[in-house]
């Protein structure tokens, strides 16, 4: 899946597409919000998901071709070096190949970064919606009025925490997917990963595991359906402003 295939993967997620999001005045636009966010998280699992797939299948192509280029060489560079210093002409076409191809694989791994920008800014967008009414509303919810607002403010506390563990669970299917994918296609178990060079795209899972206790309270719920009492006892979020 190179470049122009990634992008066309990211256009049929349905996030592109949203358009900008605006912050909430109220309770029930904020739960749109972060439905939307949910939706968008989802979203960029899967996109995440498939750019390491590309990233670890280029990483592996490139050190594949580099073997290939050495093995007249024994292998080693610094046999390929002796040679060019002694202006032989094969080796320093040989010299120029093996450059060539560290560029190369340089610019692909560029620009399946990039490809992926434009999803990265709408999901900024939705996360800073979602974020900036739940700020609005811890403010109001603990002002001049809060008491007429414990019921509204304990629904917020609850569905946050909700949100809070679906997409948990959601990453945790992705942690799943990966080992999955890895073992059965990638390595079959059986690969050293030293060999694929770069530490920075090791073959570790990049999805953590969801909580065995969200796995077996939850399961994967639709929508905001599942009851507020049915959510584990509140943990503290960053996101999550005065709640």
């Amino acid at each position: 899946m190179k470049k122009h295939i990634i992008a066309l993967f990211i256009a049929g997620l349905g996030l592109v597409s949203c358009g900008d999001s605006s912050p909430a005045k109220d309770l029930e636009g904020t739960l749109k919000i972060q439905d939307d966010l949910i939706e968008a998280e989802e979203e960029k699992l899967e996109l995440k998901f498939e750019l390491i797939k590309e990233f670890l299948q280029l990483n592996k192509e490139l050190i594949e071709t580099k073997k290939e280029i050495l093995f007249p060489y024994g292998g080693k560079m610094e046999n390929l070096i002796t040679r060019v210093r002694a202006n032989d002409a094969d080796a320093i076409d040989t010299w120029i190949a093996y450059k060539t191809v560290e560029k190369n694989h340089e610019w692909d791994m560029i620009d399946l970064s990039m490809s992926a920008k434009s999803f990265q800014e709408e999901f900024a967008q939705i996360k800073w919606a979602k974020n900036t009414s739940v700020r609005l509303l811890g403010l109001i919810h603990n002002g001049d009025q809060k008491k007429d607002f414990k019921e509204e403010k304990k629904r917020l506390k609850d569905e946050l925490k909700i949100a809070k563990d679906k997409i948990s669970f959601i990453e945790g299917e992705y942690h799943e997917k990966y080992e999955k994918w890895h073992d059965t296609e990638f390595c079959k178990k059986d690969c050293d990963e030293s060999k694929y060079g770069d530490p920075d795209l090791s073959h570790k899972n990049p999805f953590a595991k969801a909580p065995s206790s969200i796995k077996k309270d939850y399961g994967y719920y639709g929508g905001r359906d599942a009851t507020a009492e049915a959510a584990p006892a509140e943990s503290k979020s960053r996101d999550s402003g005065a709640y």
